[in-house]
Protein backbone atom coordinates (compact mmCIF):
# COMPACT_ATOMS: atom_id res chain seq x y z
CA UNK A 1 0.00 0.00 0.00
CA UNK A 2 0.82 3.51 -1.13
CA UNK A 3 0.04 6.82 0.01
CA UNK A 4 1.47 9.66 -1.87
CA UNK A 5 1.19 13.49 -0.86
CA UNK A 6 2.38 16.51 -2.54
CA UNK A 7 6.06 16.03 -3.17
CA UNK A 8 8.48 18.73 -2.10
CA UNK A 9 11.78 19.23 -3.57
CA UNK A 10 15.37 18.53 -1.99
CA UNK A 11 17.14 21.86 -0.42
CA UNK A 12 20.21 22.46 -2.36
CA UNK A 13 23.02 22.29 -0.44
CA UNK A 14 25.23 26.11 -0.09
CA UNK A 15 28.89 25.72 -1.35
CA UNK A 16 31.23 26.22 1.41
CA UNK A 17 29.11 24.44 3.86
CA UNK A 18 31.27 22.65 5.90
CA UNK A 19 29.84 19.44 8.16
CA UNK A 20 32.05 16.74 10.85
CA UNK A 21 30.32 13.23 11.11
CA UNK A 22 30.90 10.69 13.55
CA UNK A 23 30.39 7.53 13.11
CA UNK A 24 30.40 4.58 14.86
CA UNK A 25 29.77 0.85 14.39
CA UNK A 26 28.91 -1.78 17.22
CA UNK A 27 27.48 -5.45 17.74
CA UNK A 28 26.35 -6.92 20.86
CA UNK A 29 24.95 -10.73 21.89
CA UNK A 30 23.24 -11.03 25.41
CA UNK A 31 22.33 -14.74 25.89
CA UNK A 32 20.17 -14.18 29.05
CA UNK A 33 20.09 -17.87 29.97
CA UNK A 34 19.22 -19.15 26.63
CA UNK A 35 20.94 -22.28 25.20
CA UNK A 36 21.60 -20.97 21.87
CA UNK A 37 24.82 -19.44 21.65
CA UNK A 38 25.74 -17.15 19.25
CA UNK A 39 27.80 -14.56 20.66
CA UNK A 40 30.80 -15.88 18.84
CA UNK A 41 29.22 -15.14 15.12
CA UNK A 42 27.99 -12.04 13.25
CA UNK A 43 24.76 -11.54 11.13
CA UNK A 44 26.08 -10.51 7.60
CA UNK A 45 23.21 -9.95 4.95
CA UNK A 46 22.52 -11.36 1.56
CA UNK A 47 20.11 -10.09 -1.53
CA UNK A 48 17.56 -11.65 0.14
CA UNK A 49 17.69 -8.87 3.02
CA UNK A 50 17.21 -6.29 0.35
CA UNK A 51 16.41 -3.37 2.80
CA UNK A 52 19.68 -3.85 4.70
CA UNK A 53 21.47 -5.26 1.46
CA UNK A 54 23.15 -1.52 0.89
CA UNK A 55 24.66 -1.50 3.96
CA UNK A 56 26.19 -5.26 3.73
CA UNK A 57 29.86 -4.01 4.02
CA UNK A 58 29.05 -1.87 7.45
CA UNK A 59 27.68 -5.54 8.75
CA UNK A 60 31.27 -7.11 7.70
CA UNK A 61 32.72 -4.97 10.71
CA UNK A 62 33.57 -7.62 13.36
CA UNK A 63 35.10 -5.44 16.48
CA UNK A 64 32.64 -4.88 19.11
CA UNK A 65 33.03 -0.92 18.36
CA UNK A 66 34.21 1.03 15.43
CA UNK A 67 34.75 4.71 15.31
CA UNK A 68 35.82 7.46 13.18
CA UNK A 69 35.54 11.10 12.09
CA UNK A 70 35.48 13.08 8.97
CA UNK A 71 34.60 16.79 8.14
CA UNK A 72 33.00 17.49 4.47
CA UNK A 73 33.22 20.82 2.38
CA UNK A 74 30.68 21.44 0.06
CA UNK A 75 32.76 22.89 -3.13
CA UNK A 76 30.13 22.51 -6.42
CA UNK A 77 26.76 22.00 -6.26
CA UNK A 78 24.81 21.62 -9.64
CA UNK A 79 22.56 19.31 -11.54
CA UNK A 80 25.51 17.59 -13.36
CA UNK A 81 27.08 16.42 -9.69
CA UNK A 82 28.62 17.25 -6.74
CA UNK A 83 31.60 18.18 -5.66
CA UNK A 84 32.86 18.22 -1.81
CA UNK A 85 36.39 18.04 0.09
CA UNK A 86 36.78 14.84 2.58
CA UNK A 87 39.14 15.27 5.49
CA UNK A 88 39.32 12.21 7.90
CA UNK A 89 39.61 13.89 11.80
CA UNK A 90 40.25 10.42 13.26
CA UNK A 91 40.59 7.35 10.96
CA UNK A 92 38.35 4.22 11.89
CA UNK A 93 40.83 1.85 13.21
CA UNK A 94 40.60 -1.17 10.80
CA UNK A 95 42.81 -4.50 9.52
CA UNK A 96 42.36 -6.38 6.23
CA UNK A 97 43.03 -9.48 4.35
CA UNK A 98 44.49 -7.74 1.28
CA UNK A 99 47.47 -6.87 2.28
CA UNK A 100 47.15 -3.56 1.56
CA UNK A 101 49.76 -1.12 3.29
CA UNK A 102 47.38 0.80 4.89
CA UNK A 103 49.21 2.16 7.63
CA UNK A 104 51.29 4.32 4.75
CA UNK A 105 48.26 5.32 2.52
CA UNK A 106 47.00 6.71 5.97
CA UNK A 107 50.00 9.34 6.22
CA UNK A 108 49.35 10.16 2.82
CA UNK A 109 45.58 10.59 3.28
CA UNK A 110 45.90 12.65 6.50
CA UNK A 111 48.70 14.75 4.72
CA UNK A 112 46.02 16.17 1.80
CA UNK A 113 42.75 16.05 1.83
CA UNK A 114 40.85 14.48 -1.17
CA UNK A 115 38.63 15.97 -3.61
CA UNK A 116 35.38 13.94 -4.80
CA UNK A 117 33.45 14.96 -7.28
CA UNK A 118 29.83 13.03 -7.37
CA UNK A 119 27.92 12.08 -10.24
CA UNK A 120 24.09 13.81 -10.53
CA UNK A 121 22.57 10.68 -9.00
CA UNK A 122 25.98 10.80 -6.23
CA UNK A 123 26.09 6.76 -6.75
CA UNK A 124 29.49 7.12 -8.30
CA UNK A 125 32.61 9.57 -7.54
CA UNK A 126 36.25 10.35 -9.03
CA UNK A 127 38.81 11.48 -6.98
CA UNK A 128 39.67 14.86 -8.77
CA UNK A 129 43.05 15.37 -6.95
CA UNK A 130 44.79 12.04 -7.55
CA UNK A 131 47.52 14.17 -8.70
CA UNK A 132 48.57 14.64 -4.91
CA UNK A 133 48.86 11.22 -4.12
CA UNK A 134 50.19 9.45 -6.87
CA UNK A 135 53.60 9.92 -6.44
CA UNK A 136 53.46 8.61 -2.60
CA UNK A 137 50.99 5.37 -3.98
CA UNK A 138 53.34 4.93 -6.94
CA UNK A 139 56.53 4.16 -4.02
CA UNK A 140 54.71 2.37 -1.53
CA UNK A 141 52.65 0.14 -4.86
CA UNK A 142 56.20 -0.31 -6.52
CA UNK A 143 57.17 -2.66 -3.73
CA UNK A 144 53.96 -4.80 -5.51
CA UNK A 145 50.14 -5.26 -5.14
CA UNK A 146 48.65 -8.38 -3.33
CA UNK A 147 47.04 -10.63 -6.13
CA UNK A 148 43.73 -10.68 -3.73
CA UNK A 149 43.46 -7.54 -4.49
CA UNK A 150 44.11 -7.37 -7.96
CA UNK A 151 41.31 -9.54 -8.72
CA UNK A 152 38.54 -8.17 -6.90
CA UNK A 153 38.63 -4.97 -8.60
CA UNK A 154 36.34 -4.82 -12.00
CA UNK A 155 39.41 -2.94 -13.89
CA UNK A 156 41.74 -6.19 -13.53
CA UNK A 157 39.26 -8.53 -14.79
CA UNK A 158 38.70 -6.36 -17.84
CA UNK A 159 42.74 -6.19 -18.56
CA UNK A 160 45.62 -5.32 -17.01
CA UNK A 161 45.78 -2.51 -15.44
CA UNK A 162 48.23 0.66 -15.04
CA UNK A 163 49.74 1.46 -11.60
CA UNK A 164 47.77 4.97 -11.64
CA UNK A 165 44.55 2.80 -12.44
CA UNK A 166 45.77 0.46 -8.78
CA UNK A 167 46.27 3.44 -7.31
CA UNK A 168 42.88 4.78 -7.80
CA UNK A 169 41.28 1.47 -6.62
CA UNK A 170 43.69 1.11 -3.62
CA UNK A 171 42.94 5.04 -2.63
CA UNK A 172 39.29 4.15 -3.10
CA UNK A 173 39.80 1.19 -1.13
CA UNK A 174 41.52 2.76 1.81
CA UNK A 175 38.38 5.51 2.08
CA UNK A 176 36.02 3.34 2.91
CA UNK A 177 38.55 1.35 5.25
CA UNK A 178 39.16 4.50 7.17
CA UNK A 179 35.84 6.54 6.37
CA UNK A 180 33.04 3.77 6.30
CA UNK A 181 30.46 6.70 7.22
CA UNK A 182 31.14 8.53 3.89
CA UNK A 183 28.77 6.34 2.14
CA UNK A 184 25.98 6.96 4.45
CA UNK A 185 26.31 10.64 4.23
CA UNK A 186 26.41 11.02 0.89
CA UNK A 187 23.47 8.50 0.42
CA UNK A 188 21.11 10.60 2.66
CA UNK A 189 21.60 13.59 0.11
CA UNK A 190 20.23 11.62 -2.84
CA UNK A 191 16.68 10.68 -1.13
CA UNK A 192 13.81 12.69 -3.08
CA UNK A 193 12.36 14.89 -0.23
CA UNK A 194 8.49 13.81 -0.28
CA UNK A 195 5.79 12.90 2.11
CA UNK A 196 5.15 9.34 1.84
CA UNK A 197 4.01 6.14 3.45
CA UNK A 198 4.98 2.85 1.80
CA UNK A 199 3.45 -0.75 3.38
CA UNK A 200 4.65 -4.04 1.60
CA UNK A 201 3.80 -7.45 3.19
CA UNK A 202 2.82 -8.14 6.82
CA UNK A 203 3.92 -8.52 10.29
CA UNK A 204 5.03 -11.61 10.85
CA UNK A 205 3.00 -14.40 12.14
CA UNK A 206 5.46 -17.31 12.03
CA UNK A 207 3.15 -18.74 8.95
CA UNK A 208 5.60 -18.67 6.52
CA UNK A 209 9.66 -18.34 6.56
CA UNK A 210 9.19 -16.38 3.37
CA UNK A 211 6.97 -13.96 5.23
CA UNK A 212 8.22 -10.30 5.10
CA UNK A 213 7.15 -6.60 5.78
CA UNK A 214 8.46 -2.88 5.61
CA UNK A 215 7.00 -0.05 6.41
CA UNK A 216 8.36 3.34 5.22
CA UNK A 217 7.07 7.01 6.20
CA UNK A 218 9.32 9.95 4.59
CA UNK A 219 8.18 13.03 6.05
CA UNK A 220 8.92 16.58 5.41
CA UNK A 221 8.16 19.40 8.05
CA UNK A 222 9.39 22.82 8.66
CA UNK A 223 12.26 22.28 5.88
CA UNK A 224 13.43 19.00 6.83
CA UNK A 225 13.44 15.57 5.88
CA UNK A 226 12.64 12.67 8.14
CA UNK A 227 12.88 8.81 7.18
CA UNK A 228 11.79 6.06 9.30
CA UNK A 229 11.33 2.46 8.07
CA UNK A 230 10.04 -0.73 9.81
CA UNK A 231 10.70 -3.80 8.82
CA UNK A 232 10.48 -7.32 9.67
CA UNK A 233 11.91 -10.83 8.38
CA UNK A 234 13.15 -13.97 8.57
CA UNK A 235 17.12 -15.15 8.28
CA UNK A 236 18.53 -18.15 8.37
CA UNK A 237 21.81 -20.13 10.64
CA UNK A 238 23.73 -20.13 7.83
CA UNK A 239 23.73 -16.04 7.43
CA UNK A 240 25.84 -15.74 10.63
CA UNK A 241 29.57 -16.41 10.06
CA UNK A 242 31.98 -17.09 13.35
CA UNK A 243 34.34 -14.97 13.99
CA UNK A 244 37.45 -14.68 16.37
CA UNK A 245 38.45 -11.11 17.89
CA UNK A 246 41.55 -12.28 18.37
CA UNK A 247 42.46 -13.38 14.72
CA UNK A 248 43.79 -10.85 12.13
CA UNK A 249 42.38 -13.11 9.65
CA UNK A 250 39.03 -12.92 10.76
CA UNK A 251 38.82 -9.21 10.85
CA UNK A 252 37.61 -7.59 8.03
CA UNK A 253 35.76 -4.35 8.19
CA UNK A 254 36.15 -3.34 4.53
CA UNK A 255 34.59 -6.01 2.26
CA UNK A 256 36.18 -6.00 -1.05
CA UNK A 257 32.90 -4.97 -3.35
CA UNK A 258 33.31 -1.75 -0.93
CA UNK A 259 36.37 -0.94 -3.47
CA UNK A 260 33.91 -0.27 -6.63
CA UNK A 261 31.02 2.45 -6.20
CA UNK A 262 28.45 0.41 -7.44
CA UNK A 263 28.91 -1.88 -4.61
CA UNK A 264 25.84 -0.26 -3.07
CA UNK A 265 22.53 -0.17 -4.30
CA UNK A 266 21.57 3.45 -4.02
CA UNK A 267 18.20 3.48 -5.51
CA UNK A 268 17.26 0.95 -3.00
CA UNK A 269 18.03 3.39 -0.25
CA UNK A 270 16.66 6.45 -2.54
CA UNK A 271 13.56 4.81 -2.75
CA UNK A 272 12.20 1.43 -0.85
CA UNK A 273 8.85 1.45 -2.16
CA UNK A 274 8.06 -1.33 -4.35
CA UNK A 275 4.34 0.15 -5.65
CA UNK A 276 4.78 2.64 -7.89
CA UNK A 277 4.55 6.37 -6.61
CA UNK A 278 1.60 8.47 -7.64
CA UNK A 279 2.40 11.90 -8.98
CA UNK A 280 -0.95 13.64 -8.80
CA UNK A 281 -1.60 16.54 -6.47
CA UNK A 282 -4.12 15.19 -4.17
CA UNK A 283 -3.75 12.05 -1.55
CA UNK A 284 -3.46 8.51 -3.29
CA UNK A 285 -3.34 5.27 -1.95
CA UNK A 286 -2.02 2.52 -4.41
CA UNK A 287 -2.98 -1.22 -3.06
CA UNK A 288 -0.02 -4.00 -3.11
CA UNK A 289 -2.71 -7.03 -4.69
CA UNK A 290 0.67 -9.29 -5.05
CA UNK A 291 -0.14 -12.35 -2.70
CA UNK A 292 1.73 -14.78 -0.45
CA UNK A 293 2.16 -18.17 -2.31
CA UNK A 294 0.71 -20.13 0.45
CA UNK A 295 3.07 -23.22 -1.11
CA UNK A 296 5.81 -21.54 0.34
CA UNK A 297 7.90 -23.55 2.98
CA UNK A 298 7.06 -23.58 6.82
CA UNK A 299 8.63 -21.75 9.38
CA UNK A 300 11.96 -24.26 11.13
CA UNK A 301 13.79 -23.50 13.92
CA UNK A 302 17.24 -22.57 12.13
CA UNK A 303 14.70 -19.41 10.94
CA UNK A 304 14.99 -16.34 13.54
CA UNK A 305 12.84 -13.24 13.05
CA UNK A 306 15.25 -10.12 11.70
CA UNK A 307 13.86 -6.33 13.19
CA UNK A 308 15.18 -3.83 11.17
CA UNK A 309 14.72 0.22 12.09
CA UNK A 310 16.44 2.64 10.04
CA UNK A 311 15.80 6.33 10.94
CA UNK A 312 17.37 9.37 8.68
CA UNK A 313 17.00 13.13 9.47
CA UNK A 314 17.93 15.71 6.83
CA UNK A 315 18.22 19.62 8.23
CA UNK A 316 17.48 22.99 5.55
CA UNK A 317 20.68 23.09 4.16
CA UNK A 318 20.28 19.50 2.97
CA UNK A 319 22.66 17.56 4.87
CA UNK A 320 22.36 14.55 7.13
CA UNK A 321 22.17 15.20 10.77
CA UNK A 322 21.48 11.43 11.91
CA UNK A 323 21.35 8.04 10.01
CA UNK A 324 20.91 5.24 12.45
CA UNK A 325 20.32 1.50 11.65
CA UNK A 326 19.75 -1.00 13.71
CA UNK A 327 19.25 -4.51 13.04
CA UNK A 328 17.84 -6.96 16.13
CA UNK A 329 17.78 -11.14 15.96
CA UNK A 330 16.15 -12.86 17.89
CA UNK A 331 17.28 -16.32 18.94
CA UNK A 332 14.37 -17.65 21.82
CA UNK A 333 15.16 -15.14 24.68
CA UNK A 334 18.77 -14.30 23.24
CA UNK A 335 19.15 -11.30 21.31
CA UNK A 336 21.71 -9.88 18.69
CA UNK A 337 21.54 -6.38 17.43
CA UNK A 338 24.24 -4.34 15.05
CA UNK A 339 23.98 -0.61 15.66
CA UNK A 340 25.28 1.62 12.99
CA UNK A 341 25.00 5.25 13.43
CA UNK A 342 26.30 8.88 11.67
CA UNK A 343 25.87 11.79 13.97
CA UNK A 344 26.47 15.69 12.70
CA UNK A 345 28.62 17.28 15.09
CA UNK A 346 27.68 20.95 15.93
CA UNK A 347 29.43 22.97 13.92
Amino acid sequence: MLISLPTSAQNAIEIGDEITYEFSNSWSYSAKGDSTDNGDRIFQPTKQQQLIYPYVPLYKSTPDSVYSSFTLTALNSSTYGRVFRLHINQPCCTLNRYGIPLDSILQIIMEHDVILAYSSLLDQYIICNMHDFYPSLDKILQHGIPNEFLLQTDDYKLSQPSLNMVSINVLKYAINAFCPGLKLAIMAQSIPWQDKVTITGKPLDGSSRTMSYCNTTDKVSDENFYRDIKSEEYVSDYMFNYVNGNSEEEIDSVEVDSISDDSIDYEAVCDTAIAEVVDDDTDSVVIDTAEIDNDCDSLTEDFHPLYNKIKIHITPDGFVAEYNITSTIKFGTALWERRIRLRRKNN
